[in-house]
């Protein structure tokens, strides 16, 4: 019984709606008699508004055509004196380079002159020294023999492996 009345209850909500057929129409919609004079008109108002629009569309077109010549040529006279200025700036650091490159040169034969000069000094002062301990003016430089009675010098460089090396000293 419960379901009876559940589906009787759908139905009685279901009378409330209104239904709508497509094919019914609402209203008069006759259409209204045309008034070929106000139709004419707005014909040559669009033709008017579509040649305003031509003319617009046609002198923004030259305007912005000028206004990109005037900037293609603007931006040319640019890329022009920019080519001038990087010319004479690379101008300018080849001369620098080059003047660094001579510096370079003459600074390289300068010290090679100082190299040979040294090696020419140290040559003389080592034949001078030994012709000085062949004629006898200066002691012999000691030998590694243990009889030579001077002794030996240690360089300032030494990392301690020369020499004694009990700090006592030798037992003889």
């Amino acid at each position: 019984e419960e379901e009876e009345e559940n589906k009787d209850a759908d139905m009685e909500e279901d009378d409330d709606a209104e239904i709508i057929f497509s094919y019914e129409v609402q209203g008069d919609q006759t259409p209204l008699p045309r008034d070929e004079e106000a139709e004419s008109e707005t014909g040559r108002t669009e033709v008017a508004l579509l040649g305003s629009e031509a003319k617009i569309g046609k002198m923004e077109r030259e305007i912005l055509h000028h206004d990109l010549s005037s900037i293609e040529e603007t931006l040319g006279k640019v890329v022009e004196r920019l080519k001038v200025l990087e010319s004479k700036e690379n101008t300018t650091l080849r001369k620098k380079l080059a003047e660094k490159e001579v510096l370079l040169d003459l600074t390289r034969m300068e010290r090679d002159r100082a190299e040979r000069r040294l090696s020419e000094s140290i040559r003389w002062n080592k034949g001078f020294y030994l012709e000085m301990v062949r004629k006898g003016a200066v002691p012999k430089p000691p030998s590694d023999d243990e009889d030579s009675e001077r002794p030996r010098k240690t360089s300032k460089k030494s990392d301690g492996d020369e020499g004694p090396s009990d700090p006592r000293g030798s037992l003889k």
